[in-house]
């Protein structure tokens, strides 16, 4: 039960430093709307073999670092720092195997995440930097929804119910790749209502972030977050997305 708690429990929250040749400011570069277009998942679904492997790696390298803070800081967990059992607790979260959980959302629920993903990027959480588009080429990202899950909550142990949106962020046609190669992503720990776990991390091999969106009470709620996050990426990176781009 407690490896489950954990998976659920960890909120994270984004903040994205850019690699950008200097710092741009809202004096010399505005932070302008980009395209962005929602789509359903056009990847294929990762095979069971292809999880385990990645499941057998996550638990290594709890085990691992598990032993180095004992090592460090002794047996009892709870006279360790904090956030070092934070860190242990991530850890051990990430061997989960959550993942095919999303792999039974069906059409329909797929369709009804795009269509929150649009409304709140439209909305308040978009905050005006996002601009919905009809097609991938016409857009500066794209963001395909992988599928959606949730677990009821258990008030005997304390759980609240739980909506969990996987989503991959990547390049549109409008934006080149090898742009994307300067942009670092740093996940933080924090607790809120609604998080973010970094699943893959871009990279000019696999130019894409693969993030699980975690709500509590709803899937708008998730779409919301998703929308929150994807702003504030944009507000963060003007220069990435400027129509001058050098």
């Amino acid at each position: 039960m407690r490896m489950k708690t954990c998976s659920w429990a960890l909120s994270l929250a984004l903040g994205v430093i850019c690699g950008a040749p200097r710092a741009a400011t809202a004096v010399d570069e505005p932070t302008r709307p980009i395209d962005i277009h929602f789509a359903p998942r056009t990847s294929p679904r990762e095979s069971s073999a292809s999880r385990k492997a990645r499941q057998a790696e996550a638990d290594r390298k709890a085990k691992d670092l598990e032993k180095q803070l004992k090592a460090q800081y002794g047996k009892d967990e709870f006279e360790w720092p904090p956030e070092k059992r934070m860190e242990l607790l991530k850890a051990q979260g990430a061997g989960l195997d959550t993942m095919g959980e999303y792999d039974k959302a069906t059409p329909k629920d797929v369709s009804d995440s795009i269509q929150d993903l649009t409304g709140a990027a439209t909305g308040k959480p978009g905050d005006g930097l996002l601009h919905p588009v009809a097609s991938p080429q016409e857009a500066d990202l794209v963001v395909e929804v992988m599928g959606r899950r949730s677990e009821k909550a258990e008030p005997m142990v304390g759980l609240a119910a739980k909506y969990g949106l996987l989503l991959r962020v990547g390049p549109g046609g409008k934006l080149d790749p090898a742009r994307l190669d300067n942009v670092k992503v740093f996940w933080l720990d924090s607790w809120g209502p609604a998080s973010v776990n970094e699943v893959h991390r871009y990279s000019s091999q696999e130019p894409y972030w693969t993030l699980e969106i975690l709500a509590t009470v709803r899937w708008t709620e998730a779409a919301n977050q998703a929308a929150s996050l994807l702003a504030d990426f944009v507000r963060k990176s003007p220069r990435l997305f400027s129509p001058n781009k050098d």
